[in-house]
């Protein structure tokens, strides 16, 4: 028998409207294989009692998304129903509630009850601020699959381990890539291919090189904050391309 998709509440304010329906486009593969159903307050029935009913759904949901700005932040009616909702379902032991701050735009949510939570993508990185936004939504929907399904149960043999150990590893190093981390990702590949390839070492210690620089512009001033993004964008697509050919 099949698992029962989970219910995923996204709550956003009516300016974040954009972002909310990226947002559940970025989710339709999980919903189209079962894994997730995703409603908002648009879904609620017309001529319902709104408040009500929405109080009723946000108390059974499993998961609850909240698509954070600064008119987010400055709305009286979320935190007084939807967030306070969510916050006291989560200090319910018995509870099993899973809540996901995301961050469409630059705003002081750390001043929030959210200061609690892992924030997406990236640790709070606001969606607006990506290169391109596309990878940023891909790292969201990545993450919810993640809390949905939990640590996957290693049911591999030994000799089954000891196979795919090479390609597992290329994995976590482009996981690394896609959450951001690109300078611990380019540590750990520059110490697996010393002992592997002459040939992709060398690429990475270029690169290397190339990050190194790019992070010395930004910081000394050289470099503002949106061509350092593009010139990042650029190395980790580089990355990529090297452990493609790698595998």
């Amino acid at each position: 028998m099949e698992n029962e998709a989970i219910s995923v509440f996204i709550s956003y304010s009516s300016a974040d409207k954009s972002y909310k329906d990226r947002l559940k486009i970025a989710l339709e593969p999980l919903e189209r294989n079962g894994v997730l159903k995703a409603w908002d307050e648009s879904d609620i029935i017309a001529g319902s009692v709104h408040s009500d009913e929405l109080l009723d759904k946000i108390s059974k949901t499993d998961l609850l998304l909240f698509l954070l700005s600064p008119d987010y932040l400055a709305s009286q009616k979320a935190f007084s129903l939807e967030v306070k909702t969510a916050i006291e379902r989560h200090q319910d032991p018995n509870d099993t509630v899973k809540i996901i701050p995301i961050i469409t735009r630059f705003c002081d949510w750390a001043e929030t009850d959210f200061k609690i939570f892992t924030a997406l993508p990236n640790n709070g990185k606001p969606i607006n601020s990506w290169p391109d936004p596309d990878e940023a939504y891909l790292q969201i929907s990545n993450e919810i699959k993640k809390t949905i399904n939990g640590p996957v149960e290693n049911t591999l043999t030994e000799s089954q381990h000891a196979y795919n150990q090479e390609v597992n590893t290329i994995g976590q190093f482009k996981e690394l890539i896609s959450e951001g981390q690109t300078k611990k990702a380019l540590r750990h590949m520059m110490e697996y291919a010393k002992s592997k390839d002459e040939d992709f070492y060398n690429q990475l210690i270029l690169l290397s090189g190339r990050f190194n620089s790019l992070d010395k512009k930004l910081r000394s001033g050289i470099l503002n904050e949106s061509d350092a993004n593009v010139e990042q964008s650029r190395i980790n697509y580089a990355l990529l391309s090297v452990m493609d050919d790698f595998e």
